[in-house]
């Protein structure tokens, strides 16, 4: 079973998740990042509905990195409480996953 994680987390602004992408992989927290645009996101906050537009940002990292790469976020991150989730990637091309805990 591989320790590679998928980091899934949602940003206000491009320019927040190009923050977070650029320091996450400096620090060499993460092996890979994906920012996707647009995303319509719908939940409840403070007793009612909100609506946003916000950015998703996948980072690609392991579990023995996952504390650190939170907290950093957690440093940049606008958002009073961010989804900041992970999970496990458990299967995957085994190329892919020996490159991955290579770069980390």
């Amino acid at each position: 079973m591989s320790d590679a994680l998928m980091v899934y987390v949602t940003v206000p602004t491009k320019e927040v998740a190009d923050r977070i992408s650029e320091i996450t992989l400096q620090e060499n927290l993460v092996a890979c990042t994906n920012l996707i645009p647009g995303m319509e996101s719908r939940y409840w906050w403070r007793g009612k509905i909100e609506i946003s537009q916000e950015f998703v940002l996948i980072l690609k990292t392991d579990r023995l990195h996952f504390d650190k790469v939170r907290e950093r976020i957690l440093t940049i991150h606008l958002y009073e409480l961010p989804c900041i989730v992970a999970w496990p990637l458990t299967h995957g091309h085994p190329p892919y996953l020996q490159w991955l805990k290579g770069s980390l």
